[in-house]
């Protein structure tokens, strides 16, 4: 008798095991299939088996089918979120500090991201992270069900997965980018390169020792024409986009994929939504499907009263010029930027891209006359006039990270010296005890009292002062 196993997208160790004993003694009798993701359409199905209803509300059917995009299509994480009822938000957090939990448990870090081969990758934080790939195929006349390697759950679960490993480790950037030639933009590695790139424009995320630049692209030879007014004579990344990111303006949206019908589109809502009520700040607006045609992410902000946006696309290509539909999607969002008060001149396209196709040539994106600029990064550390000499803003900027990512005191003590660390601990107005504190006593008093405290440019008469001595320096004779 032959028995088939159909094996879904969990990639739980425990059942990969049992099926591989279950092989050696079947002798050949069981089948393994690996499926697809489910549609959204089954999880609106599977929603009316479950509850029993005939129909399903708009708003129900909407959100059900952002669930699906959002944690992968994976009924389990559905069932979970449809039992929560009324509380499905508080489920939510408990599912994403369970994620921070398993990442922790499995030592998931940057360089792990960075070095593992796909394979060893594929059980990191159970199944909630990774997936198992079908070779399925629709237009396939003969379809087969083979395991075709591992994936992404979905582009916001990675998001997730990274930001985590990042805000631990920022100052390990170069480990992640230093390896970008021998990353396949399809790959699990190579889909962080997007993450890598989009964490520069957020808030306290920056690549700790790694220089961005910033130019307009080239045409046969000569710079393209900045007429959003962004670049800098030494090349640095506008101070409005650099870091400037607050994590609540992070927002990310679907497609209806019919954008041939731009009045029905879903992200032509969201860009009202931003534009008549943000005050201007820069928000980040990014898809939750991982092939969304042409851009990565759209950065839109004020600058001088001025609204003004970047289409931005992460490509490891040397080339990339829009493909049709590319073309069609980057029409559809500069009708809806200038809709809502965005020129046309300051309407923009970012590519961010390796740093020997930096800057990037100019590239068709269907007719439109809109700039065209190049962001990349250096392949080592920044050289500045006194080498190795850290300025006070990195410092304070690092030393920061590290206290959001966890506080881990190994890393403080070794990174920074004991005039970085009193000098952070000033600027944020947190009290050490004693005149002469030990490195570890300044650092446990930071971690300590780091957050509880708001942050101002200098101390009130009520807060205790530190005051850092420079050491003296050596008198040198003139010879004469």
């Amino acid at each position: 008798v032959m028995r088939h196993i159909v094996y879904f997208t969990s990639n739980n160790a425990v059942l990969t095991r049992r099926l591989q004993e279950l092989d050696k003694t079947s002798r050949g009798r069981v089948r393994r299939f690996y499926v697809p993701k489910a549609r959204l359409q089954e999880g609106v199905a599977w929603f009316q088996l479950v509850s029993k209803e005939r129909t399903v509300t708009d708003t129900k059917k909407g959100q059900l089918e952002l669930w699906m995009v959002k944690y992968g299509r994976s009924l389990r994480v559905l069932s979970h979120l449809v039992a929560a009822g009324d509380s499905y938000e508080a489920r939510e957090k408990e599912m994403a500090a369970e994620l921070v939990a398993k990442l922790k448990s499995a030592r998931v870090t940057l360089r792990r991201l960075a070095e593992d081969p796909d394979v060893h990758l594929e059980h990191i934080g159970g199944d909630a992270a990774l997936c198992i790939k079908s070779t399925f195929s629709t237009t396939t006349a003969k379809p087969t069900f083979e395991c075709a390697g591992v994936e992404w759950r979905s582009k916001w679960v990675k998001d997730q997965v990274f930001r985590w490993a990042w805000a631990e480790a920022a100052y390990e950037a170069n480990t992640l980018a230093s390896r970008y030639n021998t990353a396949l933009s399809s790959d699990v590695r190579g889909r962080l390169f997007e993450d890598f790139i989009l964490v520069q424009f957020r808030v306290h995320m920056s690549a700790e020792g790694m220089l961005f630049t910033f130019h307009t692209t080239q045409n046969m030879g000569d710079a393209t024409e900045d007429s959003v007014g962004l670049t800098a004579r030494d090349g640095a990344v506008p101070t409005p986009i650099h870091g400037a990111v607050e994590a609540s303006n992070c927002r990310w949206f679907r497609d209806s994929g019919k954008w041939d019908d731009r009045d029905a589109c879903m992200e032509r809502e969201v860009v009202q939504r931003v534009m008549q009520r943000g005050n201007g700040s820069p928000v980040l607006l990014i898809p939750f499907i991982p092939d969304y045609p042409g851009l990565d992410a759209v950065l839109v902000w004020k600058q001088g009263g001025v609204w003004k946006a970047l289409l931005i696309q992460v490509t490891l290509s040397p080339r990339h010029a829009a493909s049709e539909g590319g073309e069609a999607v980057f029409a559809c969002w500069v009708e809806w930027l200038t809709a809502n008060g965005v020129q046309p001149t300051n309407i923009g396209v970012l590519y961010c891209v390796k740093p020997e196709d930096h800057p990037y040539s100019w590239q068709r994106v269907g007719g439109l006359a809109v700039a065209q600029y190049s962001m990349s990064w250096t392949t080592g550390r920044h050289k500045r006039k006194r080498s190795g000499k850290r300025t006070t803003t990195e410092a304070h900027r690092g030393i920061e990270q590290r206290l959001r990512g966890g506080g881990n005191r190994s890393r403080l003590r070794h990174r920074f010296t004991n005039s970085e660390l009193m000098g952070f601990a000033a600027a944020n107005q947190l009290p050490i005890k004693g005149s002469k504190p030990t490195k570890a006593a300044i650092i446990a008093a930071i971690v300590e009292n780091f957050g509880k405290q708001p942050a101002t440019a200098c101390p009130t008469p009520a807060s205790p002062r530190i005051s850092v001595v420079p050491r003296r320096s050596k008198r040198v004779r003139r010879k004469k």
